[in-house]
């Protein structure tokens, strides 16, 4: 029999040695054990002395995603690589292996799908959501069971196992419902961004993305096309370009605030399984034309844009506050620039598709940096009307591989096909069948063009690792437990509808007058509402954008007989704009006319005015044509959307207008409380310029001069003369002294709609020394407050005042400074003629006053005792270490010399800084940490050149480890 492992290592010794070895096994099993111990309690300390190494080192043992997808791209084939580039539509819900989209799944290795209503990919209004959770299942499941076969190698014929890659499925769901959602029931019916923007509340935008991101999430979805952060500049409502309520605002720093604060929302709400895309990149606010319809041309230069379109897209990339506020990826428009780098004869092409002004862009820090880090660039609809206007004006020859050609090389990562569709083909899968076809080719024959490829697929593929970290089906698919709670966070949707309901006219002052009492029991009330119709899916049934009873049924369900009885209802009626309209053209067949006449109030519920709706243009006709049936009535509109829609004169004939922004049922639940006033619209404030009232936004936000503006220390533990610690009451006298640096802050400046102002807001601190006056340069304000930092270099009082545009009264902070020993008389200004001030960023003095003795604790210079006993002390713990370790490793001779080199190093370092050599007098100033870290660093260095003399003396075949008599005597026992 062969012996074991075990009896051949034991055989391998003669028997007359067998219980010496024994002993020195056991001698050298306790030398392992102590040295285990000190490299235990190293792994220990070091990680507490320096933690940030410590999680480096944690993170090295979990592959990052980016390193998951370099390793995976190195195992993709050229088409699996190039399949990752698209992002294709597909009509319908069959996913049969007979299916177009089946086989761009599994055979074309696309990257994702983006779902959409008008292509039937969601069927209800009933079960919708049951519906959508299939339809990703399937998806998912689709890619999944490509993988578990072998594909062949076009080039080498090699059979290759696929790896499963998650799908992108992305949608649009910006919210209010129809025409922007895809998904139009099931899901909590969210308020639009207007609505949002107009509470100037961040954290209602997060709430509203946690909400859609956790519902959105459990459907399956992990790709969020939005939000969108234009900004509405000027509002538009004759051009088709109008974005409307699909924008916060119209001022970019609080549409960067939205903005980042409902991306953050998304990705906290999902669990960070969908990617945000914000959308329109670099801004489309100044378009004139629809983006589908037409390529816009915006009269902007780069400049312009950074103070405008750009700004919020910098606080969602490389300024962003944090990680959850940060987009996975920008959506870029088609839209032209005329004037984009200064030259105002020079337009760009469509940017999308203009490598050098993308580039010129894209290599701004925020974005050079965002991108750096995987952020992902993906081109909007490269199917729609206007591309396909821009590249074959005369509709003759189409070529789509090169338009997507051109998307690519300017810089995109992700291209959506949507519906392109090349001249001649009847069926957009042909076509893409030919891009993906042709890219795979220059794949093959292009290095440069296969290593672009490279760069995008890696960023794409490290973007599904962090929202997928190990690939999983089970990831990917929806969550059918969390499906059941979807639907049910209305309360979010009513609190923005509260903070966000505006009051456009009258003023709040003169509300009361014009509207003293809400309808009582015996008011007739008509209701006249813009409604409207839309379908999920084409066979869907037709349902109604606010019903024409929606406004009547939410009265009677809050003041009805079985709610407080305040009104009756049979004097409430409902009526529709084609009512209106059809009454205006002497066509009506209804009673609207003579229900109006006997009216005591109208409530109108509006939508929008659109030139293709006739109907919409009703309101305005009536104010306009019959004056006879609106006069002595009290006559309140209620905009669900747009708020700039009516001109000066319609308004004037208004009793009051109210802004709602959005036309989910919240909106109109808050429109019937305001106009029982049951609460009076005080929270929101218009987000963007009315011109019908003359409001326009950049004045709204600028400082509020009715309002008081205190001055600080922003320093909480500055001393004052009295002892004590805490910041000054607004006008307190503290007293500095000579040569000090003090740090001032104002109070939180409002803007008129009592929020803070933007960030960026120019004021100017005056300073009044000793009589005289000077202004600061401009600062800007941070979070609604503006710093400034003084140096005190001449004695006397000043005063530190404010300057802000429009002025505010300010009380201004005084400061006293004494005048020190050794300065003889104080310096007395002398009148001068009135002048212009300079702007300055201190006064200065015509003297140089000598150095204050009240300044204590003086830069230190040199080292004292105190410095010396900490080096000393450091120097001796190492040198007891190196000494300690010396004996239990048996080298006991070596032990003592390993110490004394420790001791010897340490003060020889500590000496170093003594002698004030170069280097030494920054880490003296920065305190006896400073030296104790020094000295620890000598010792340690010097017990490293003690195991060295050790290693070379051994190595010289000199015997180091010899022990005295009396332990190898000890041993021997």
């Amino acid at each position: 029999m062969t012996p074991s492992w075990r009896s051949r290592r034991w055989t391998n010794s003669p028997p007359a040695t067998h219980g010496f070895e024994l002993r020195e096994r056991r001698d050298a099993v306790d030398t392992r054990k102590r040295l285990l111990l000190h490299v235990l309690l190293a792994c220990v300390l070091l990680p507490l002395l320096n933690p940030a190494g410590s999680l480096r080192a944690y993170a090295q043992d979990s592959p990052s995603p980016r390193e998951k997808a370099e390793t995976l791209l190195a195992s993709l084939t050229p088409e699996e690589r190039v399949g990752q580039l698209f992002l294709v539509n597909f009509r319908g819900t069959d996913l049969s292996p007979e299916s177009e989209i089946y086989d761009l799944i599994t055979r074309f290795h696309i990257g994702g799908v983006i779902l959409r209503a008008d292509h039937d990919n969601f069927n209800g209004p009933e079960n919708v959501l049951d519906n959508t959770v299939d339809l990703v299942q399937s998806l998912q499941q689709t890619e999944w069971n490509a993988t578990q076969g072998t594909i062949t190698e076009t080039q080498t014929g090699e059979l290759l196992q696929p790896v499963f890659i998650p799908l992108l499925v992305g949608i649009s769901q910006p919210g209010d419902g129809a025409p922007y959602d895809q998904i139009r029931g099931g899901l909590t019916k969210l308020p639009s961004s207007m609505a949002v923007g107009a509470t100037w509340n961040p954290d209602l935008a997060r709430q509203a993305g946690l909400v859609s991101g956790a519902e959105l999430s459990a459907l399956g979805i992990n790709l969020l096309l939005g939000p969108s952060l234009d900004v509405l500049e000027t509002p538009n409502p004759e051009s088709g370009g109008d974005l409307g309520v699909q924008t916060f605002g119209g001022d970019p720093f609080w549409v960067a605030q939205m903005g980042s604060a409902y991306i953050a929302g998304i990705h906290e709400g999902s669990a960070n399984r969908i990617a945000v895309f914000g959308t329109h990149f670099p801004g489309v606010g100044g378009a004139d034309r629809p983006l589908e319809e037409e390529v816009s041309t915006v009269r902007k230069s780069l400049e312009q844009l950074k103070q405008i379109e750009l700004a919020p897209f910098f606080f969602i990339t490389g300024d962003a506050p944090n990680s959850q506020a940060t987009a996975d990826g920008l959506l870029i428009s088609h839209i032209r620039y005329q004037g984009f780098l200064g030259n105002i004869r020079a337009t760009t092409r469509p940017i999308s598709f203009d490598e050098a002004s993308f580039a010129e862009i894209i290599s701004l820090p925020q974005f050079s940096d965002w991108r750096a880090e995987g952020g992902i660039m993906v081109t909007d609809d490269l199917g729609s009307r206007a591309v396909r206007r821009f590249y074959d004006p005369g509709g003759q020859s189409f070529n789509a591989r090169l338009v997507v050609r051109d998307a690519f090389l300017a810089g995109n990562d992700l291209l959506y096909l949507g519906d392109i569709l090349d001249t001649g083909d009847e069926r957009t899968y042909n076509t893409v069948q030919r891009i993906m076809q042709f890219f795979r080719q220059r794949y093959q024959e292009d290095q440069t063009f296969a290593r672009r490829v490279d760069e995008s697929v890696l960023r794409i593929l490290t973007l599904k690792y962090r929202l997928n970290e190990n690939f999983s089906l089970q990831e990917a698919l929806p969550n059918f437990a969390d499906v059941e709670t979807i639907g049910n966070q209305q309360d979010v949707s009513l609190e923005i509808a509260r903070q966000g309901a505006t009051l456009i006219s009258p003023d709040l002052s003169a509300l009361d007058t014009v509207l003293p009492d809400a309808p009582g029991i015996g008011d007739r009330v008509i209701f006249i509402t813009d409604t409207g119709s839309f379908q999920q899916c084409s066979d869907c049934v037709e349902e109604k954008q606010i019903p024409i009873d929606a406004f009547q049924q939410a009265v009677l369900r809050l003041y009805g007989p079985e709610a407080g009885d305040q009104v009756d209802p049979s004097n409430l009626l409902s009526f529709s704009f084609e009512n209106l309209l059809n009454m205006l053209n002497g066509e009506s067949a209804t009673s609207i006319e003579s229900n109006l006449r006997n009216a005591a109030w109208v409530v109108v519920a509006m939508r929008e005015v659109n030139p293709t709706r006739p109907e919409s243009q009703a309101l305005r006709r009536l104010l306009a044509e019959r004056d006879d049936l609106i006069r002595n009535k009290r006559i309140v509109v209620f905009a669900f959307n747009k708020p700039y829609l009516l001109d000066a004169t319609d308004i004037s004939k208004l009793t009051a207008y109210y802004a709602l922004y959005s036309k989910n049922p919240a909106a109109i639940d808050s429109a019937a409380r305001i106009l029982f006033k049951e609460f009076v619209p005080t929270f929101g404030a218009l987000p963007v310029s009315v011109p019908g009232i003359g409001y326009d936004l950049i004045s709204a936000t600028s400082p509020d001069p009715s309002q008081t503006l205190q001055i600080f220390l922003d320093e909480p533990d500055f001393e004052l003369d009295a002892g004590q610690t805490s910041t000054p009451d607004p006008g307190a006298i503290a007293q500095v002294a000579l040569g000090e640096q003090i740090s001032l802050r104002t109070s939180l400046i409002l803007d008129h709609n009592g929020n803070p102002v933007p960030n960026g807001t120019p004021v100017q601190f005056t300073i009044n020394l000793n009589g005289l006056e000077t202004l600061s340069s401009s600062v800007t304000t941070v979070d609604g407050i503006a710093r400034l930092i003084y140096l005190v270099n001449e004695p006397g009082t000043i005063q530190i005042g404010l300057i802000t545009e429009p002025m505010a009264t300010v009380t201004p902070f005084e400061i006293i400074v004494p005048i020190p020993e050794g300065l003889a008389t104080p310096l007395v200004p002398t009148e001068t003629p009135t002048q212009d001030p300079t702007p300055l960023p201190s006064p200065t003095s015509t003297e140089a006053p000598e150095v204050a003795p009240e300044v204590t604790s003086p830069p230190r210079t040199q080292t004292d005792l105190v410095d010396w006993g900490l080096g000393f002390l450091a120097s001796l713990f190492v040198g007891l270490a190196a000494y300690r370790v010396g004996i239990g490793t048996g080298r006991v001779r070596w032990s003592l010399r390993w110490g004394l080199a420790s001791i010897l190093g340490g003060l020889l370092a500590y000496t170093y800084l003594s002698l004030d050599l170069p280097g030494s007098l920054g880490i003296i100033q920065s305190g006896r940490g400073g030296v104790l870290w020094v000295s620890l660093a000598g010792a340690g260095a010097g017990w490293a050149i003690g195991l060295v003399w050790q290693r070379l003396t051994a190595g010289n075949g000199k015997q180091t480890t010899a022990e005295p008599a009396e332990v190898a005597e000890t041993r021997s026992r």
